[in-house]
C-alpha cells in the first residue's frame, strides 16, 4: 500500500474501525496494515502529538476530535458523542515572522550581542575622558549619539553631540544628530 502520513493513516484506521480509539491503538492499526512505515522509536507518541496539534490548531476544520482522554474519532462522530462542533473554536496560532537568511549576515548570540555593546560603552567612555586613539570620525560621533540616546546614555550622548564638527558633514546628518543631543542633553537633565 501507499504510505501516508500520520493523519492520514489515522483518519483511514478511524474509518475502518468505526470508533473512536486510542493513539497506540491507531499506530499498530496502520503498522500493521502498512499504512505507515516508521523508524522512529516512539510513533505512539508521534501520533498523539499529530492528533492533539491537528484537533488543537484546526478545531471544527479538523478531520478529528478528542472525544475523551487520549481517545479520537472522526469529527463526523462529534453529535454520537455529544460534543457540539459548533463551539470548538481553533486555537489563535500565533504568526512568527521569519526573517530570510542574507548571505554574509549571521545571527548575533545573546552574549555576542551584549559584548559588543559593552565594547561600544567602553570606547564612549574613554573618548570622553580623552584616552581613546585614534579619535573617531565625525560619522562615528553621530552614531554614538544616537546609541547613547538608544540605551538612556544621555549625559554621554549630550557631551559626545558638541564634539561633532558641523561644518565636516551634511547638514541633513547634522540636523538629524542635533535633534538626537538636544534630547540627551534634556533627559540628562
Amino acid at each position: 500500500m501507499a504510505k501516508f502520513t500520520f493523519l492520514d493513516a489515522a483518519y483511514e484506521i478511524l474509518k475502518i474501525e468505526g470508533k473512536p480509539l486510542k493513539p497506540e491503538d491507531i499506530i499498530r492499526r496502520a503498522l500493521d496494515l502498512g499504512l505507515l512505515r516508521t523508524k522512529g522509536k516512539t510513533p505512539a507518541y508521534t501520533m498523539a502529538a499529530s492528533l492533539y496539534c491537528d484537533v488543537r490548531d484546526n478545531g471544527p476544520r479538523s478531520r478529528f476530535i478528542k472525544v475523551g482522554p487520549n481517545l479520537f474519532g472522526l469529527i463526523g462522530w462529534a453529535k454520537r458523542h455529544g460534543i457540539d462542533v459548533s463551539q470548538i473554536r481553533p486555537r489563535r496560532v500565533r504568526k512568527v515572522t521569519r526573517l530570510p537568511k542574507t548571505k554574509g549576515f549571521s545571527e548575533i548570540v545573546d552574549h555576542q550581542l551584549l559584548s559588543l555593546v559593552k565594547n561600544e560603552v567602553r570606547d564612549i567612555r574613554s573618548f570622553l575622558k580623552g584616552s581613546l586613539n585614534p579619535y573617531p570620525n565625525n560619522e562615528k560621533l553621530g552614531f554614538w549619539v544616537w546609541f547613547c540616546y538608544t540605551l538612556g546614555l544621555y549625559r554621554e550622548g549630550g557631551l559626545i553631540y558638541h564634539k561633532i564638527d558641523r561644518d565636516a558633514v551634511s547638514s541633513d546628518f547634522y540636523n538629524i544628530v542635533r535633534k538626537i543631543g538636544l534630547a540627551c542633553e534634556q533627559k540628562a537633565g
